[in-house]
């Protein structure tokens, strides 16, 4: 029979349990684990029922989690509350102090952890803890020459008790009166006439080494009688007692003992009442004697006997059993030698055990995993006769020999901390639980997080401004790091240097702090910015990292990341993969590798995001992913392949996916199975449109792939399977694809099997069309081919009425103004010359254009449609539907579903009318509309003209000079490359103005706005609006509103407005000199940070801020006399770092 696993996490150590009996037949079991706080160890805890079933997951005990919580000690009250106690290292400048923590019988904390030594000279270790019958608890502990007028003494025993609320009703009291040498490592139990007994070991107080002592306290912690030595066998050493009170009144001791038992360290125990006499003679424990006995613990049990624990080393083996034995009220024993562990556990430390209600008894030791190096924490049940019991179902869970990440509760309790940047506007800012400081972000982010997470979980919010990180942020199991939209920013600061990998990443600390994973960690709602520009060193610059389960990133925009966007990952060590983690509406964009990476991700679910403009890959799936849906993102423009599957990956639905205009191909699949790609829209991409690689058992059916092979005419086929001449790509099934090429760039073949073997690949039904050489090509005898059966219905040079049936048609109008009905059933319809009339009808259609000037109607369902050449009029009616103008001037409407939209060459009109749509510009100068829904507008190259619509928008002007418009809604307006006019509009927008010399104008609502390069005009409008100029000579106007202004690193003119409200001038060390306008003195406020001395002095008509010392002038307040130092802190910001001179 098996013991039951406790511990949840399969790295690192748990070591130092301790157990205690909850009413009703259960237990509470505790233990240190290392790493798994965030820091080097804390404590955690798990409730389990009479039938050793686990209520609920293990929870983190302790608050504080920096450096390293260790030993811990239970005890429970009979309503089932309880009170753990451990040791802390460096808290309040001591090496380790002594703290608690309260419970109710649900384990939900009662308050936050509190310290039991008042004194906290040197350090204190070794906690024991007991719960009394009048409700008090005591607690003891050994600690280092705190022993008034003993310089001598090295380690003593101290006590305090406490009130069930946790008040202290007792200072700290020494509890051993003898004090030459080491009196250490105590335990303590209640006994039944409500006092208390401790014991511990004293260094040669008994003539030898060390001999076992004890001293009984009455309710009040008041001594009864003197202190009393319990072992009668003193020769050599007697050491690491443990106690527990009897039926009878009395107590039973028990402490390891050398040579007693003629080899090595042996187990005995003692008999005593309740006044500390001796019951009888002591007694060897161990029946078997061989090797060394050793770290005993006790427990009475409900019949009024007693059973023993510990641990036996064979000789030089570095193996531990742990053994138990059963004792009658009288001391008789009831069994012999239990052998509690099912293989050696290599670890020295001492088991703990608890009697239950039943009878019977649980033990809880901590060992070696016999399959691995890794360490856990297990218990096993027995009967009142020793008989194990069947263990419960082991906590942590194990997946092909993988650990998973099992959860960690919630308390339930779910406080919110929120953060104010240190540009957020005074008003917005009022609520704040903290306020950053503009400069290492993260330390403030980190704290709030962590208070939240050691409150069971909750949410850290960032209000609206820019936070700079100069490390990691670190979430935890249970926080939700939460911000306030496009308008929280959390930038990396210039050149910084990360810990660890990952701008946001899960908790770590060393030595494997890359490698620690978090349970139910959310972020959404802000932008997360790399700073691309502004740093050297790139390798572990990524947007958002670490291993995660039960977790989601939403409604983020990651953007300018020196390596990759988004990497969950797998746990490096132990193999734990990343699962049930959800990426979804999310934008990547200009990372310098993969737009999202997902490194071991399993059932997981990444939709409805846009990866573009990445160096390499917009979706990398590698390293035995697997079950993981990838489903409604658009992957577009990036230096690689749109989507990337390699490296054992596996089993991944890849749905209704567009996927264009990428370097090397659409989809790429390497060495890896059994994915399942449909629906997708794969066009215009440099390379192959699907490329299959060594990669066998895959389906590809029900996709558009067109135009692909764009770097090379007749370079590349539109879908290809091949191999390395190592492994060949077998078994995958082609099947109903609609597979076409243009004229220009044409594809080499529409489909193409190149293998020196058999293959058993399956290529069927799929229609083709336009490739330069043949439609396909197969090459293995073992592989089955069939094309496409449909009813073709052709036109000639006349002007034609072509109408469908409920079939599949494929229809072609050639030359001559033609009319081409596709009525019912998926049809293919091709216009030719002339300017031709193309309706799709009922169904998923394809329909071209080709040349003329056409006007095409997709009808209902999920079609795609193409202008092809000549002016055209392409409309999209019901559906989500794929519409690319071609060559001309082109007028495009979405209409109802979520469509994408692609101008192609010359200057294109289009509008996505309703549902959340893709706009792409392309070349020319193009007129966007997103109107209703949450749309996404690119102007690409040319002079555009952009209009969000009614909700929330992302307009990119790209190249070109561009005039953007957000609308309604809280939109993203980006200006791009050029001298672009940005107006915010209704709403609370952010905007930004990239390169160039921009205009921008936030408009109504309470707006971000930052000019980035060039120099820029930048007017808040209506609202409380946070404007920042960046580099170059900027203007900036607040007009009404509580804005704030921060000029940034050149010398700008800021102009506060003058309106009632409170505005705020930011100034950083590094920025040039600015004139301020309009600023009233006990009004508005300004901060300078990064500098220590400034002084203040009137010049004429101006007030001139200037380095104290060096005199370089920071900014001139214009037509302000009055600032002076009566009134200097009236004017001063929350995040001023400066002091001030007057002269």
């Amino acid at each position: 029979m098996t013991a039951s696993e406790i511990t949840i996490r399969p790295v690192y150590k748990q070591p130092n349990p301790s157990v205690a009996p909850l009413p009703g037949g259960g237990f509470i079991a505790v233990w240190q684990s290392e790493y798994q706080d965030g820091m080097d160890a804390g404590i955690y805890g798990q409730r389990y029922d009479a039938a050793g079933n686990p209520i609920g997951t293990e929870f983190l005990i302790n608050v504080t989690t920096k450096d390293n919580q260790a030993t811990p000690t239970v005890a429970a009250y009979p309503d089932g509350s309880f009170v753990v106690a451990w040791q802390s290292r460096n808290f309040g400048g001591t090496e380790y102090d002594i703290f608690a923590r309260r419970f109710d019988a649900a384990g939900v904390p009662l308050g936050g952890e509190f310290l039991v030594n008042p004194n906290q000279a040197n350090f204190q270790q070794n906690a024991a803890i007991a719960t009394l019958a009048n409700g008090n608890f005591v607690i003891t502990w050994d600690s280092r020459q705190q022993e008034e007028g003993d310089s001598s003494s090295s380690l003593n025993i101290f006590a305090r008790v406490f009130a069930p609320d946790g008040t202290p009703l007792t200072n700290q009291f020494p509890v051993n009166t003898a004090s030459n040498e080491n009196q250490a490592e105590p335990a303590i139990t209640a006994l039944k006439n409500g006092g208390f007994v401790v014991t511990w070991h004293s260094n040669r107080q008994d003539g030898s080494e060390y001999g076992i002592y004890g001293q009984a306290y009455d309710v009040n912690g008041t001594p009864t009688g003197s202190e009393f030595r319990l072992n009668t066998y003193t020769a050599n050493s007697q050491n690491r007692p443990a106690i527990a009170a009897l039926n009878d009144g009395g107590f039973v001791a028990t402490w390891a003992s050398y040579k007693q038992d003629g080899d090595n360290y042996s187990i005995v125990a003692q008999r005593f009442n309740a006044n500390g006499v001796a019951l009888g003679n002591e007694f060897v424990v161990n029946a078997g004697t061989a090797g060394e006995q050793n770290t005993p613990q006790i427990a009475a049990l409900a019949n009024g006997g007693f059973v023993v624990t510990w641990r036996s080393q064979p000789t030089f083996t570095d193996d531990y059993t742990v053994f138990a034995r059963q004792f009658d009220a009288n001391g008789t024993p009831t069994t012999s030698d239990i052998q509690v562990n099912t293989f050696a556990t290599r670890d020295r430390g001492r088991a703990a055990v608890t009697g239950l209600a039943s009878g019977g008894y649980a033990i809880v030791w901590h060992s070696a995993d016999p399959s691995s190096t890794t360490f856990r924490t297990y218990e096993r049940r027995f009967d009142a006769n020793g008989n194990a019991l069947n263990p419960p179902v082991q906590v942590n869970t194990y997946v092909s020999s993988e650990a998973r990440i099992t959860p960690v509760p919630a308390s339930g309790a779910n406080p919110t901390i929120v953060i104010a940047a240190s540009d957020t506007d005074a008003v917005t800012a009022a609520g704040a639980t903290y306020r950053a400081t503009g400069t290492n972000d993260h330390e403030i982010v980190n704290r709030a997080i962590s208070e939240v997470n050691a409150a069971g979980g909750g949410t850290v919010v960032l209000l609206p401004g820019v936070f700079t990180i100069g490390d990691n942020i670190r979430l935890r199991s249970n926080v939700t790091l939460k911000g306030s939209g496009w308008r929280t920013i959390v930038r990396l600061a210039d050149q910084a240097t990360l810990s660890d990998a990952g701008m946001i990443r899960t908790q770590g600390s060393s030595p494997l702090s890359s490698d620690v994973e978090i349970y139910n960690g959310h972020i959404t709602d802000m932008q997360i910015d790399g700073n691309r520009e502004r740093q050297s060193v790139k390798s572990n610059k990524y947007g958002i990292y670490g291993v995660y389960a039960n977790s989601s990133f939403e409604n983020l925009y990651i953007r300018n990341t020196p390596s990759y966007g988004f990497d969950p990952h797998e746990n490096s060590n132990n193999g734990t993969p990343t699962t049930n983690l959800t990426i979804r509406n999310n934008i990547v964009e200009n990372s310098g590798l993969d737009g999202i990476t997902l490194d071991k991700v399993i059932d997981s679910v990444v939709e409805n995001n846009l990866t573009f403009n990445n160096d390499r890959h917009g979706v990398n799936v590698v390293t035995d992913s697997e079950n993981t849906r990838i489903e409604n993102n658009v992957s577009i423009d990036n230096g690689g392949n749109g989507i990337t599957v390699q490296l054992g990956s596996r089993n991944l639905p890849i749905y209704n996916n567009q996927i264009a205009l990428n370097s090397t191909s659409g989809i790429y699949l390497f060495q890896e199975g059994g994915n399942d790609i449909q629906g997708n829209v794969i066009q215009r991409n440099g390379r192959y449109g699907v490329a299959v690689l060594s990669s066998s058992g895959n389906t590809i059916s029900g996709n558009w792939v067109f135009d692909n092979s764009q770097s090379r005419n007749e370079g590349y086929s539109e879908i290809e399977l091949y191999s390395d001449n190592i492994t060949y790509s077998t078994n995958n099934v082609l099947r109903n694809n609609f597979i076409r090429s243009s004229l220009v760039n044409r594809s080499r073949f529409s489909i193409r099997e190149r293998s020196p073997g058999d293959t058993n690949n399956t290529i069927t039904g799929n229609a083709t069309y336009g490739a330069a050489r043949e439609q396909t090509r197969v090459n293995s005898a073992s592989s089955v081919f069939a094309p496409q059966r449909a009813r073709t219905i052709a036109g000639n040079w006349r002007n034609n009425l072509l109408k469908g049936t409920a079939a599949n048609n494929v229809m072609l109008g050639r030359q001559g103004t033609d009319r081409v009905i596709g009525f019912a059933g998926n049809d293919v319809l091709m216009g030719g010359a002339g300017n031709d009339t193309l309706f799709g009808g009922i169904g998923n259609d394809s329909v071209w254009g080709e040349a003329g000037n056409d006007t095409i109607t997709s009808g209902l369902g999920k079609d795609y449609v193409s202008g092809d050449a000549g002016d055209d009029r392409v409309n999209g009616e019901a559906g989500n539907d794929t519409l690319i103008g071609g060559i001309g001037r082109d007028t495009m409407r979405g209409g109802v579903g979520n469509d994408s939209l692609y101008g192609g060459e010359q200057n294109d009109s289009m509008s996505g009318q309703d549902g959340n749509d893709y706009l792409w510009g392309e070349s020319g100068d193009d007129t966007l509309a997103g109107d209703a829904g949450n749309d996404y507008l690119n102007g690409g190259a040319g002079s555009d003209r952009l209009n969000g619509g009614t909700e929330n928008d992302v307009l990119d002007g790209d190249a070109g000079l561009d005039n953007l418009n957000g609308g309604a809604g809280d939109d993203f307006v980006k200006g791009g490359l050029d001298n672009d006019t940005l107006l915010g509009d209704l709403g609370n927008d952010y905007l930004d103005g990239g390169k160039g010399n921009d205009s921008l104008n936030g408009g109504a609502g309470n707006d971000l706005l930052e000019g980035e390069d060039g120099n820029d005009i930048l007017q808040g409008g209506t609202g409380n609006d946070i404007l920042r100029g960046g580099s170059g000579a900027d203007a900036l106007t607040g007009s009404a509103g509580a804005d704030v202004l921060v000029g940034g690193t050149d010398n700008d003119v800021l102009t506060l407005g003058s309106d009632g409200d409170r505005d705020t001038v930011l100034y950083a060390r590094g920025d040039g000199t600015d004139a301020v306008r309009q600023f009233r003195l006990g009004q508005d406020q300004f901060a300078i940070t990064g500098i220590e001395q400034v002084n203040i002095a009137v010049s004429g008509s101006n007030t001139l801020l200037r380095v104290a010392g060096s005199g370089a002038l920071l900014m001139t307040l214009e037509g302000v006399t009055g600032l002076n130092a009566a009134n200097i802190a009236g004017s001063l910001a929350a995040v001023n770092t400066a002091t001030y001179t007057f002269g």
